[in-house]
């Protein structure tokens, strides 16, 4: 598994260091056994995303990869490096999707203010007179001419 590769974070740096060189101090890198040290290197990786303008829904904790904890987590924080990789001008690997540099000024998809919202529309396909003949019926008429109607849900625009 992947995990065996990235478990001490030297090759998730080495890495981040090939796309954006020299953000982390390579000399500082622990290649050893000791496993405070290897979370360490993963610490570093992770500082190294906050500079590089990852926001932290985007990051991962080191616990998420060193214990296991999260590697859904850790893949989507790859694949957010692969897409600014992919965004830059030099870059001439291949592409997952159509990206686009990192920008900290975008925010959520929002409408813009003069695009209408459309809004969910409840149309009721009862018709009238079933409505009016199950209130002169018994109780049991009344609940199953109810389950019988149904709902659509449409969009329109304001």
């Amino acid at each position: 598994m992947f995990y065996d590769i990235l478990n001490d974070g030297v090759v998730l740096c080495r890495v981040l260091n090939k796309i954006f060189p020299n953000t982390i101090d390579e000399k500082k890198l622990y290649t050893g056994k000791i496993k405070f040290k290897q979370m360490q290197n993963i610490a570093y990786y992770l500082d190294a995303c906050q500079k590089i303008g990852m926001i932290q829904s985007e990051r991962f904790q080191t616990a998420d990869l060193f214990e296991q904890r999260d590697m859904n987590q850790v893949l989507t924080n790859i694949s957010r490096l692969g897409s600014l990789a992919a965004g830059l001008d030099n870059y001439s690997g291949p592409k997952l999707r159509s990206a686009k540099p990192y920008n900290k000024n975008l925010s959520p998809a929002v409408p813009k203010k003069d695009s209408p919202v459309k809004k969910p529309v409840v149309q009721n396909n009862n018709n009238k007179a079933n409505n009016n003949n199950s209130n002169s019926g018994s109780n049991n008429n009344n609940k199953s001419s109810s389950n019988n109607h149904s709902n659509n849900v449409h969009f329109s625009s304001p």
